[in-house]
């Protein structure tokens, strides 16, 4: 039972640096979509 977890953290973190790579696109689009979603709200609220 001691080994589980040093072989679960060998195995865990190359995955999950493979799946921050892989969603490292999607997650610059989304903050852009949000940075500009920001930015139209502010300017709304200067004109009222």
């Amino acid at each position: 039972m001691s080994m589980v977890c040093p072989v679960f953290t060998l195995v865990s973190l190359p995955v999950d640096a493979t799946i921050d790579t892989v969603m490292l696109p999607f997650d610059f689009i989304d903050r852009q979509r949000r940075l500009s979603e920001s930015v139209g709200d502010t300017s709304e609220r200067e004109l009222w």
